[in-house]
């Protein structure tokens, strides 16, 4: 199979937490992402998730090419913890911050959400599904800060609970591509 070029952009900035609004700077750095992906050779697909659409329809519609939105791509899953600063877990459920945000055990799921080791292999699972459908094109994947940290973490081989220390700003553009059976980054948080 040929190589798979993918395209890893962090969403643009926002304005509610939902993802449902750009900002103002959200708007003009999906525009500028999209312009630059429309420089590229043709782009078959753009991926995202349910909660960077906005980001991913600028540049869908730049591009010309349809939206897949794969919940795979969705951000951890906090259960309980969504909303909560590190503080208030901390705080109020300091046995789930010790064994989630201290030790970073992978297989600890949090009350009603997930564990690091299942978002981990969500994303793997994506890849693996993209790396299959795609040989010889290229693809723009919309998504989060942690799902890159776990596209990487993939690619590189490396265990969930690895930090990965990336840089990833909203509206970032990151280059991953398959080729002969491993990953390779062309370019990582430009």
């Amino acid at each position: 199979a040929g190589p798979v070029r993918m395209y890893v952009v962090r969403h643009a900035e926002h304005v509610t937490p939902a993802l449902a609004h750009l900002s103002r700077k959200g708007s003009l750095q999906a525009t500028a992402i999209a312009s630059t992906l429309k420089r590229k050779r043709r782009v078959v697909a753009v991926y995202s998730s349910p909660r960077s659409f906005q980001t991913a329809r600028t540049i869908s519609k730049e591009l010309h090419t349809p939206i897949t939105t794969d919940a795979r791509l969705l951000p951890w899953d906090g259960g309980q913890l969504t909303g909560w600063s590190l503080n208030k877990v901390q705080k109020e459920m300091p046995e789930v911050y010790q064994k989630r945000f201290v030790e970073r055990n992978p297989d600890f799921k949090v009350p009603d959400g997930e564990s690091l080791n299942d978002r981990f292999q969500r994303v793997k699972s994506f890849l693996a599904d993209v790396v299959a459908k795609h040989a010889n094109e290229q693809i723009v994947v919309v998504t989060h800060g942690g799902i890159i940290d776990d596209l990487f973490r993939n690619a590189r081989s490396l265990p969930p609970t690895q930090l990965t220390g990336l840089k990833k700003p909203y509206g970032s553009l990151s280059v991953l591509v398959f080729c002969n059976g491993r990953f390779h980054e062309e370019l990582w948080g430009g």
